[in-house]
């Protein structure tokens, strides 16, 4: 009966059937298999590239995400405005030469005094005091200019007050994201005996997986792949909201199939939608990713609810691993939201991940960090101090660095900077 089901299904697949009769099918595939809990007919077919960005697992339909989920998503837009408003203050601060506004007003030879008196707890006395030891022939001079130098201090003063309020609004916003990311997330997780791909191309039942074990992993958005560790086990016992996925294992039509058993918003990724996609969320005819680029296709998901226990994993640096269906692998993520982490990245493939004018760029900062050396600019990311260089978030935002990120990659490709130039990249949120 299955094997039927498969070949109806990837016949629904490949031939260009209306959509109305596509529905009909895919509901009846659904009621052979004697599951109640089957979706509804609605119509929708495999999704389209277009459907759902890439990136980390966000497909909690609007206005139904979790308190966790709504904190975590406000703290990382709040990250992201808190370190712009610090990026504009500290361009305007290095653009702001005292020294030089002094020397507008005529009155250089007494800059340094000048400046040394912004340091004492009463500027206008200072100030005055600084009348006795102006030669006769410039005292007028001074005294006419004293209002403009209050005013000039003035504003330098504010600024300076500014800018440590916005540093202080960064680093609680960071403290906010640090928080956010290590709140508990929805319980996404498989029942005991969901095999998992170890590193070795051994499979381990998943509750026999331990911390310290290699699974193989891989990040479709940016291709990188390999062996990674489990960092955590997390297993929970309740009533779940449980998704049999039955799954074509090599979209031939008629061919092998398996069944796999998640909660309803662990995240699988699609290969049609180049997106992570809940469990509850998966449509007929979706492509799941495998190790070696196969097409596993979703025949029908079946929904139930029980007491269960399940288990997930928390895998290092790259957040994915491997569940079995049958013995092919599909790629899952581990749904768990890393906190800040770094990694050094060569400048030319910064280039093909990132584009420039993410930043607002005002003049000012444009000419500040186009006046930088090649060395110096890179310091100023390679040796920053945490959470003050280039950061960005596991989907590829720019949350802080945007003035820098453009420069650099400005100097990529007109060659100014070696392709083979390694950079310091921070990252919130599943590295």
């Amino acid at each position: 009966m299955i094997v039927l089901i498969g070949a109806v299904l990837a016949a629904v697949t490949v031939v260009a059937i209306p959509e109305k009769i596509t529905a009909g099918i895919n509901a009846g595939i659904c009621r052979v298999t004697g599951d109640k809990n089957c979706d509804k007919p609605t119509g929708q077919g495999p999704r389209s590239q277009e459907a759902v960005p890439s990136g980390q697992p966000t497909s909690v339909p609007p206005g139904q995400e979790t308190p966790q989920q709504r904190e975590y998503r406000e703290a990382l837009e709040g990250l992201k405005k808190a370190n712009q408003d610090a990026e504009a203050l500290e361009n305007e601060w290095n653009n702001f030469d005292l020294l030089k506004e002094i020397g507008k007003l005529g009155l250089d030879f007494l800059a340094g005094d000048i400046i040394k008196c912004v340091e004492k707890p009463n500027f206008s006395d200072c100030l005055w005091a600084l009348v006795g030891i102006v030669p006769w022939g410039k005292i007028g001079k001074l005294l006419k200019s004293i209002p403009k130098i209050v005013k000039l201090i003035d504003r330098f003063l504010d600024l300076k007050r500014r800018l440590e309020k916005a540093r202080d609004a960064r680093k609680n916003a960071r403290k906010r994201a640090s928080t956010a990311c290590t709140v508990p997330q929805p319980g996404n997780s498989f029942v005991a005996g969901t095999p998992v791909l170890m590193a070795d191309g051994t499979r381990r039942p998943i509750e026999r997986v331990r911390v310290g074990d290699a699974v193989l992993a891989a990040d479709p958005a940016t291709g990188r792949a390999g062996a990674r560790t489990v960092t955590r086990l997390i297993a929970g016992q309740g009533h779940k909201h449980l998704v049999g996925l039955i799954i074509d294992l090599d979209g031939v039509p008629g061919g092998p199939n398996a069944r796999v058993t998640a909660t309803s918003g662990h995240p699988f990724w699609v290969n049609g939608a180049a997106a992570w996609i809940d469990a509850d969320d998966l449509l007929p005819g979706d492509a799941l990713s495998g190790t070696d680029g196969g097409r596993a296709l979703v025949l029908a998901k079946h929904r139930r609810e029980r007491v269960a226990r399940v288990y997930n994993l928390t895998v290092a640096d790259l957040h994915t691993y491997y569940v079995l269906a049958g013995g092919t692998p599909v790629l899952v993520h581990n749904s768990g939201n890393g906190c800040f982490s770094t990694r050094t990245e060569k400048a030319s493939d910064l280039v093909d991940k990132y584009t420039e004018g993410q930043s607002t760029r005002d003049p000012a900062s444009q000419w500040y960090h186009e006046e930088l050396s090649n060395e110096e600019l890179l310091d100023s990311i390679n040796n920053a101090e945490e959470g003050d260089g280039i950061l960005v978030s596991r989907d590829g935002q720019i949350l802080g660095g945007h003035h820098r990120m453009d420069e650099l990659l400005r100097r990529i490709r007109d060659g100014r900077i070696d392709p083979n130039t390694e950079v310091r990249i921070e990252v919130y949120g599943g590295e």
